[in-house]
């Protein structure tokens, strides 16, 4: 089945729901899409209590694909983008068998984490350089990076030392806390 069938408003989350539920009701095996860049939101996206990993049962997300007691489907992206916008899960499958997921790829503007580059550091303090993209304050030496379509603000609670040579990440060196605000400037500050 395509999923242009269901692309009958602006929403795309709120029309790949009901594309999934149609395709469970009536077991349908693949979900095709048409080449392009499909949009997602969070505010008419399906919704599920989630236990993810790491966080425990932290209650009710938003899931762009919500995938939930489906067997022996496909799902096809034709080569498509989908673009994850907000707190939105792009996918969840819960309590599914024999799940073909191919042919996208997914994009997120605004993740929950953001790079940044270790400019100066002594034992005291260390200094960062923010992406040029990544909009954040700090208050009260706290640094919030903000959603600013959805006007929430997630705290930085852990920072994870990473080695962008080697692509990998220093294992037992997060730091957690508070931050001082040392100087901050155009688009870095030193904690």
């Amino acid at each position: 089945m395509n999923y242009e069938y269901f692309n009958v408003t602006e929403d795309h989350a709120y029309n790949l729901r009901q594309a999934l539920d149609y395709c469970k009701e009536k077991g349908v095996t693949e979900l095709e899409f048409n080449r392009g860049t499909y949009e997602f939101y969070p505010e008419l996206a399906s919704q599920s209590v989630c236990c993810i990993a790491n966080h425990g049962c932290n209650g009710f997300k938003s899931i762009a694909f919500l995938l939930q007691d489906m067997q022996n489907f496909t799902l096809d992206g034709g080569g498509s983008t989908f673009v994850i916008h907000g707190v939105l899960n792009p996918f969840v499958l819960n309590n599914c068998k024999q799940i073909v997921l191919k042919n996208f790829s997914i994009y997120n503007p605004q993740t929950f984490s953001t790079d940044s580059v270790v400019t100066a550091v002594n034992n005291e303090w260390f200094e960062l350089q923010l992406l040029e993209n990544q909009p954040y304050r700090l208050q009260n030496n706290q640094l919030y990076f903000l959603d600013v379509r959805s006007g929430i603000e997630y705290p930085a609670i852990i920072l994870v030392e990473t080695n962008p040579q080697k692509k990998t990440i220093g294992v037992g060196r997060s730091i957690a806390g508070r931050y001082r605000n040392k100087t901050e400037g155009p688009r870095g500050f030193a904690v």
